[in-house]
C-alpha cells in the first residue's frame, strides 16, 4: 500500500468513528429520555406500554431511514466516487443532528421522529467507508486486516458515545446539561470529519456519469441480491446477525433501567465496558486467528459462543450476570461482524464494490428494522421474553452459516 492510500485510510477512519458515534450515542440518551417524565418527552401517566413502542418507533426509524439512503448513496458513491458521497451524506447527518436537538428542546416526539428518518437517511457513511476500504486494500489479506480496525474504530467511538451522552445529557450534573446537548455535539464532531475529507482523502474511485434517483432501491437491490448464489446466504446470515445482536443492545439500556433499577449511569458505564471487549474481540482475537487460520470456521463457532451469551442474559434475574454475559457475548460478536462482512466483500465484483456495501448495509438497516418492531412489540407484552427472541436470531443465523461452511469449503491458505 502507497503512502497517498494510507494517508486516505485515516480520513476514512475518523469518518467511520463520528458515524459510530453518531449511532451509539442515542442508546445513552433514549432510555432514559422515554422512561424518565422529568425530561418532557413523556408523562407520567403514559403506561410502560406506550412509553416502549414511542421508543421501538423512535429507534426503528432511523434504520428505515438508512434501508431507503444506504444503497442509494452507495449508487452515488459508484457513479461519482467516495469524496462527493461524502460530501453529501456528511452534510445531511450534520443537519439531521441539529435538527433533533432542537426536537428535544422543544419537547416534539413528531419532529423528534422525522429528523431521525432523515438522520438514517444521510447515515450511508458506513458504506461509502467500507467501499474506500475495499478501494484502498490491494489483497484479501490486507482488507481483512483493515477491516479488523474498523472495530477498533467502533469500540472507541462506542465508549466515548456512552460516557459523553451520558454526562452530557444529565441535567444533574450541571444545569447546561441536556439530552439535546449531545445532539449538537454530534453535529460539530460531524463538521469535523467533513473537513478531514475535503483535505485528506484522495479519490479512489473514479466517476461513471449520469445517475437517476430511485428511493424504493433497497428493497430491489435486497430481493436482487438473494438471487446472487455467491451472495444471497451471506445477507441472510449477516441479517439474521444484525437482527439477534441489534436487538440485543437496542434494548439493553430500556432493559436494564426498567427490569433491574439501576441508574442510567450505571448502564453507560457499563456499556463503555463494551466498547472494550468488543475491541479485544475484533482486532487482537481476530488478528490473532486470521494469522494462523481460516476465519470461517472460527465465526461458526463465535456465533454459536454469542447465541449463548444471549441466552445467559435472558435467564439472568439480576443486572451483574445481565451485563457480564453482553460484555463477554462482545468478543464473539466482534470477531463475527468484519470477518462477515469480509466474506460478502470477497464475493463481490470490484467494480461494484460501493453497491455490494450499500446491500451490506440494507441488510443490516432491516435487521435493525425489525429488531426496534419485535423489540418494541415484545418490550411492551413482556419485557422479560426480548432476550429470549435474541438468542432465536442468533441462533437461526447460527444454523445458516455452519450449512453455508459445510458446503462451501474454505480455501486454504
Amino acid at each position: 500500500m502507497n503512502q497517498q492510500s494510507k494517508a486516505s485510510l485515516l480520513p476514512v477512519y475518523f469518518v467511520l468513528f463520528i458515524d459510530n458515534f453518531a449511532f451509539a450515542v442515542i442508546f445513552a440518551i433514549f432510555g432514559p429520555l422515554f422512561i424518565d417524565p422529568s425530561y418532557g418527552m413523556v408523562t407520567a401517566a403514559m403506561s410502560s406500554v406506550s412509553k416502549n413502542l414511542m421508543l421501538g418507533v423512535a429507534l426503528g426509524l432511523f434504520p428505515l431511514g438508512q434501508f431507503i439512503g444506504a444503497p442509494f448513496l452507495g449508487d452515488i458513491a459508484d457513479r461519482f466516487g467516495r469524496k462527493r458521497a461524502f460530501y453529501i451524506t456528511i452534510t445531511g447527518v450534520i443537519i439531521g443532528f441539529i435538527l433533533s436537538g432542537f426536537s428535544i428542546l422543544i419537547h416534539s416526539y413528531i419532529l423528534l421522529i422525522l429528523t431521525r428518518l432523515i438522520t438514517g437517511f444521510f447515515a450511508g457513511n458506513l458504506s461509502i467507508c467500507l467501499a474506500s476500504i475495499a478501494d484502498l486494500s490491494p489483497d484479501e489479506k490486507t482488507r481483512a486486516k483493515n477491516f479488523s480496525i474498523i472495530v477498533i474504530i467502533t469500540g472507541l467511538s462506542w465508549m466515548f458515545a456512552m460516557l459523553s451522552g451520558g454526562y452530557l445529557s444529565d441535567p444533574s450534573i450541571s444545569a447546561h446539561f441536556n439530552p439535546a446537548l449531545p445532539f449538537f455535539a454530534t453535529a460539530v464532531l460531524a463538521l469535523l470529519s467533513l473537513l478531514s475529507i475535503v483535505y485528506f482523502f484522495h479519490e479512489t474511485h473514479p466517476t461513471k456519469g449520469k445517475f437517476h434517483i430511485d428511493l424504493l432501491k433497497g428493497f430491489r437491490d435486497i430481493r436482487a441480491s438473494l438471487e446472487i448464489k455467491e451472495l444471497r446466504m451471506l445477507y441472510l446470515i449477516y441479517m439474521l446477525w444484525i437482527l439477534g445482536w441489534g436487538l440485543a443492545f437496542q434494548w439493553y439500556s430500556p432493559f436494564s433501567l426498567q427490569r433491574f433499577g439501576v441508574s442510567p449511569i450505571e448502564v453507560n458505564w457499563s456499556q463503555f465496558a463494551v466498547g472494550i471487549t468488543w475491541m479485544f474481540g475484533g482486532y487482537f482475537v481476530n488478528n490473532f486467528i486470521i494469522k494462523r487460520w481460516h476465519p470461517r470456521p472460527w465465526i461458526v463457532g463465535a456465533n454459536a459462543l454469542t447465541t449463548l451469551c444471549l441466552l445467559g442474559m435472558a435467564f439472568s434475574g439480576s443486572f451483574l450476570p445481565f451485563a457480564l454475559f453482553f460484555t463477554v457475548g462482545c468478543i464473539p460478536s466482534a470477531f463475527s461482524w468484519p470477518n462477515t462482512l469480509n466474506m460478502i466483500s470477497i464475493n463481490a465484483p470490484a467494480e461494484v464494490q460501493g453497491k455490494i456495501m450499500g446491500i451490506s448495509q440494507s441488510a443490516q438497516s432491516m435487521g435493525f428494522i425489525l429488531a426496534t418492531i419485535f423489540g418494541g412489540i415484545v418490550a411492551a407484552v413482556g419485557l422479560g421474553s426480548v432476550y429470549y427472541i435474541t438468542a432465536i436470531f442468533l441462533f437461526f443465523s447460527f444454523i445458516l452459516l455452519f450449512r453455508f461452511h459445510k458446503k462451501t469449503a474454505p480455501s486454504k491458505k
